[in-house]
């Protein structure tokens, strides 16, 4: 026998209010975010440009500015914060241009190559000087592992390589167990310019270290590498990785003006842009 049971109509309406609250308004997994590269204070000086650090200090507050109007809800800078590693006044000005964006965006920091000396001395200067020279994080459902390529593109700081290596490999497991919407590499030196196996120079990393590292982000499905030093735009695909080289916040090599790449993620993927600083 079926009996019947009456929920007072107040009831159903308590009810709906409950669940409405639990489960809250929809969030959208829309984001910005902005890489910065090569913001390198002196290098006007070095190449006999400038007198002084007035063009870096001029371009570091556009940036600001620009920062400011994109709205990002972090920044990454991949490396060459300074022309000479263990200048004090070029260390404290980029901190204070680190400063003003942190008033915009939390900023994220990894080494290049003009940041540290290619031995471990250098390596814990920088770790000392600028904080921690890798990293994760997690944002809406993204990951994005900062590595210190230095170690890759350096046989001095072999044994440091081989332990990042192993800390790498862990962590694109986890991101792949974890089902991560999209995992974005950042360094500093591209792993190559234009194609997966052109031949080797300053700007890229060797063949013999490149190849590993690309059929490691391959197996991993890495949606995108982000790295900059060459001071111009470049970049290319392999393995359905995008390896993206960006120009240069500061001093430029080529014809892209100072700038920084925004990108826009969203449900359908991802989309990048090199924007000038006004």
């Amino acid at each position: 026998m079926l009996r019947k049971y009456m929920i007072p109509l107040g009831m159903v309406f308590l009810l709906a209010i409950l669940a409405a609250c639990a489960s809250g308004p929809p969030r959208s997994q829309d984001f910005t975010f902005v890489q910065i590269s090569d913001p390198q204070i002196g290098m006007y000086m070095a190449f006999k440009e400038a007198d002084d650090y007035t063009p870096e200090l001029r371009d570091f507050a556009r940036g600001v500015e620009l920062v400011s109007d994109l709205a990002p809800e972090f920044i990454v800078i991949t490396g060459d914060l300074v022309e000479t590693w263990n200048n004090h006044t070029e260390i404290a000005h980029f901190m204070e241009f680190k400063a003003a964006l942190e008033a915009h965006a939390p900023v994220h920091l990894q080494p290049g190559n003009h940041d540290m000396a290619p031995n471990p001395e250098g390596l814990e200067f920088y770790r000392r000087t600028y904080g921690p020279d890798r990293g994760v994080l997690e944002f809406e459902g993204c990951r994005f592992i900062l590595l210190n390529s230095n170690l890759i593109a350096y046989t001095s700081l072999a044994a440091e390589e081989e332990e990042q290596w192993g800390w790498l490999v862990g962590e694109l497991w986890n991101a792949r167990e974890e089902n991560a919407r999209h995992i974005f590499v950042f360094q500093h030196h591209p792993f190559f310019l234009h194609e997966a196996d052109e031949e080797d120079a300053y700007f890229n990393i060797p063949t013999a270290k490149r190849m590993r590292y690309l059929e490691l982000f391959a197996e991993h499905g890495v949606t995108a590498n982000f790295s900059g030093h060459y001071h111009r735009e470049a970049g290319g695909f392999h393995k359905g990785t995008e390896y993206i080289v960006t120009s240069s916040l500061g001093y430029p090599l080529g014809d892209t003006p100072p700038g920084m790449r925004r990108v826009e993620v969203t449900a359908d993927g991802y989309s990048h842009s090199f924007i000038p600083l006004p």
